[in-house]
């Protein structure tokens, strides 16, 4: 934290607007000029202010004043949480059955007075920030949801911690809108913005991805296994990198395209896999047809059988997997697993030996 208030009072001079936020995941920086006596909200904290300076608080009670006409004032009010709200904003209360105007709420005042007058300070303030994505057939919408605690200003997003943020190329950042990546570290540039305290979402790209959708299956395989669902897979390559974040997945059923899964995904700098969980059409059986153990290795001769359409990836467990025999589409094969693709096999046989406990 401290490294940001020190990077700020070197890049002050760029700055040609009042106010600057940046907002982290879960909070915000302010930097803005203050005048001595400023008032500032009781939840922002001060991290420096460019002279000598201190913080006074002042809390004010609550006063109120007898209405005589409690009839003519109540008939065009509006009741909220037991207190009476007319049509020019002025509330009223109900003390030991009599009614009273509010004259001055309860209230806490912050000022931050100051050897001279303006001053850049800077502050943390409530903030976060939500990447949220749609991914339909083969389009990705990139949305972001941020809020501050501030009604307006110079909004830079920063998606990573902010050890190494204040050593980036300040000029540029400042006053481009776009997207840096400094030591593994993402910035978005987004300019001058209103209503930041209304949780603003915005739509930030829209790119093409390769897509592939397919059911998963996983066996350790000197196990037999009765009928199981199998695991929904979606398969993303971009050649953008896509932040972590909510998605929200279209999927095909009963011919009409329709959001049926949101989940969350991790950084993705090329390409993931997506899991949905259990299938409602797809299914599994793995039956052993024989083990045969000999010295240290055993081998198995076993059918897996599917029920449903469309692409199998399958990964079958096990240690030292050698001499492996199969009617499947060998893709990968290790040491300690293989994994086939099936497309529309209703039986796959597969036959290997291993390691044995």
């Amino acid at each position: 934290m401290k490294k940001i208030f020190l990077w700020f009072f070197f890049v002050l001079p760029l700055f040609l607007f009042s106010e600057v936020v940046l907002i982290y995941p879960n909070y915000g920086v302010l930097v803005k000029q203050i005048k001595n006596g400023e008032v500032i909200p009781s939840t922002w904290e001060v991290l420096g202010v460019e002279s000598s300076w201190y913080v006074k608080t002042y809390e004010y009670v609550e006063k109120v004043k007898l209405v005589e006409d409690e009839d003519f004032v109540l008939k065009d009010c509006e009741l909220r949480d037991g207190i009476f709200i007319s049509k020019d904003g002025k509330k009223y209360k109900f003390i030991n059955d009599r009614l009273f105007e509010i004259v001055q709420e309860n209230n806490e005042i912050r000022r931050i007075f100051i050897d001279s007058s303006p001053s850049t300070a800077t502050f943390t303030i409530d903030g976060g920030f939500q990447f949220f994505y749609i991914l339909k057939e083969n389009e990705m919408y990139q949305f972001l949801k941020l809020y501050a605690d501030i009604e307006e200003g110079f909004v830079i997003v920063v998606s990573e911690p902010e050890s190494s943020y204040y050593t980036t190329s300040t000029r540029a950042m400042l006053y481009e809108k776009e997207v840096y990546n400094m030591q593994g570290k993402k910035i978005f540039t987004l300019g001058n913005m209103k209503d930041l305290k209304n949780r603003k979402t915005i739509l930030m790209d829209k790119f093409s991805v390769e897509r592939k959708d397919y059911n998963y299956v996983s066996i350790n395989g000197y196990n037999s296994v009765d009928w199981q669902p199998c695991q929904r897979v979606v398969y993303v390559k971009s050649q953008k990198q896509i932040p972590s974040g909510q998605v929200q997945i279209w999927s095909s059923l009963s011919g009409k395209e329709v959001p049926i899964d949101t989940t969350i995904i991790k950084d993705v700098d090329e390409e993931t896999e997506i899991f949905l969980g259990p299938s409602w059409e797809n299914w599994y059986k793995w039956s052993i047809d024989s083990s045969v153990a000999f010295a240290n290795r055993r081998k198995i001769s076993a059918t897996l059988y599917l029920k449903g359409r469309g692409e199998y990836k399958i990964r079958i467990n096990g240690r030292n997997i050698n001499n492996l025999k199969t009617n499947a589409e060998v893709v990968e094969k290790k040491q300690d697993y293989v994994i086939l693709l099936s497309h529309n096999t209703q039986t796959i046989h597969i036959e290997y030996d291993e390691d044995r406990d």
